[in-house]
């Protein structure tokens, strides 16, 4: 995908946003950034369970990382470019913790509280 990285969904298909479509989506609060050594910042990130995720990571030090966050629906994996910035939009996300693996080991946490707003 370019300067953005490149995702591929639970299939292996590549798209842009992951799961494509338009509708709205909650950002996560923060951008996860992959720093030297493969860590991220931040480590973890807590959010209410919504309709869809905005999940964001961004390579600062200039390499290019494999990413996977462990989902319950199945793996979500992002190759993401060294300087660059790579985005999935995550629907139906149930409440769980999920892992964020960085080139094979895990680095971070996404945690989803909460029951969905139905809209």
């Amino acid at each position: 995908m370019g300067h953005n990285g490149s995702a591929a969904g639970k299939s292996g298909g590549r798209g842009g946003s992951g799961f494509g479509g338009s509708g709205s989506y909650a950002q996560l609060p923060a951008t996860f950034t992959i720093t030297a050594g493969g860590g991220l910042d931040p480590t973890a990130v807590s959010l209410p369970a919504v309709r869809a995720v905005k999940f964001s990571i961004v390579s600062r030090d200039g390499r290019t990382h494999h990413v996977l966050l462990r989902m319950t629906a199945g793996p979500r994996v992002l190759t993401v470019a060294g300087h660059h910035r790579a985005t999935l939009v995550l629907r139906g996300v149930a409440p769980g913790r999920y892992v964020i693996d960085v080139d094979g080991l895990a680095r971070g946490l996404v945690l989803v509280e909460g029951t969905p707003a139905a809209r």
